[in-house]
Order: structure tokens, then C-alpha cells, then sequence
């Protein structure tokens, strides 16, 4: 007499994958916990610190290169950050700090002499603040060589930093028409992870 065959079983693909499926949403869940708890902010700080650290480096060459220059009238500091799209508060994210120094009753051809001692200290070229790819030079900015009518400027110079931000001193004279006021600015500002000065 035939014996009868036993009934094969059969295991379900779904059922075998399960218990590996936990494991790869587990290990999931867990590297998302662990980068926005600690790597998200830890990134966070370092980019803060790379700023901080910068802005101790121009604080240093403001008090190591200007002041000995020349004691400004008004000193202001000014630290912020703000949104490419500055209505909805959304887009890039930049941040930027400043030193910004005013020198009071000089005259163009004294504002050129500070704006000159100032330069010396800084390898880079002075460029044209409207015209980047412009270079100047300061003993072309001089009464006997411009037109009375246009005796202002706005030029500028890279600073090299560690930061890898983009760092600058300015030389802006007149501030206005009506007044004899030099004011040099120096900074930095570049992209940033998180809002580490105030928003504008």
C-alpha cells in the first residue's frame, strides 16, 4: 500500500525578512536619535566656535594694527544674522560681525593718510568697493590727481583668516555729503549652520 507523501511547508519570504526589517527601521531610529542629539548640535558649536574664533582674530587686529594708527571719535560693534529670504525667514543663512570705526573733522587728503597707514598692514590689493575687479591705489586717490567733484571713495581689502569666512576692511569717505567723517569697518561673514547672532 502507496504511503501517503507529508505535505511540504512552506516558509513565507514576508515572515523570514520581518525580524531584518526591525533591525534595519531599529538601527534607523537610533542613528537619526543620535544625530539630532548630539552630532546636529555638536556640528552646530563647532561652526559657532569657527565665527567666535574669528572674531577674536579681528578684535586682535583691531586693537594691534588700527589703534595704534589713530584713536577714532565712535567705536560700534555689530554682530548679526539673517535669511536669504529675509521676509519668510527661510532660505541660506549667513552671519557677520564688525567693527566699525569713525574718525571725525579730517580732511579727504588727511582720511587718505590714516586709509593709508591702515593698508600697509594688509597684503591685499585695495579694490574698488563698486567695482571689485578693480584695483587701487591711494596715491591715485589724491587731491592734485581726482576732480574736486569727486572727492570721496569707497575701497577695500581681503584679510586672510584660518576661518575659512570671507574677512574685509573698509575705507569709506565721506560717510555722507555734508560731512568730514572716515569711517574704516572691519569684519567677516559667511554661511552659517545655525543662528549664532541675533536675526536681522
Amino acid at each position: 500500500m502507496a504511503q501517503k507523501k507529508k505535505p511540504v511547508k512552506k516558509t513565507s519570504v514576508t515572515n523570514s525578512r520581518w525580524p531584518l526589517l526591525r533591525v534595519v527601521i531599529a538601527v534607523g531610529v537610533v542613528l537619526g536619535i543620535g544625530y539630532f542629539l548630539i552630532l546636529d548640535p555638536y556640528l552646530d558649536n563647532r561652526d559657532k566656535q569657527k565665527f567666535l574664533d574669528a572674531q577674536a582674530f579681528i578684535e586682535e587686529t583691531y586693537d594691534e594694527k588700527i589703534l595704534p594708527v589713530a584713536e577714532p571719535d565712535s567705536v560700534e560693534r555689530e554682530e548679526s544674522c539673517r535669511y536669504s529670504s529675509v521676509k519668510y525667514g527661510q532660505g541660506d543663512l549667513s552671519c557677520s560681525f564688525s567693527i566699525d570705526a569713525k574718525f571725525e573733522s579730517v580732511s579727504y587728503e588727511e582720511s587718505l593718510e590714516i586709509s593709508k597707514q591702515l593698508s600697509r598692514y594688509f597684503e591685499a590689493n585695495l579694490q574698488n568697493s563698486r567695482n571689485s575687479n578693480r584695483k587701487v591705489s591711494i596715491d591715485d586717490l589724491h587731491v592734485d590727481k581726482v576732480d574736486d567733484r569727486y572727492l570721496r571713495y569707497r575701497i577695500y581689502q581681503k584679510i586672510d583668516n584660518e576661518e575659512g569666512l570671507f574677512c574685509s576692511i573698509s575705507y569709506n569717505y565721506p560717510i555722507n555729503q555734508e560731512s568730514e567723517v572716515l569711517r574704516t569697518s572691519i569684519g567677516c561673514s559667511g554661511m552659517a549652520r545655525a543662528e549664532h547672532f541675533t536675526i536681522e
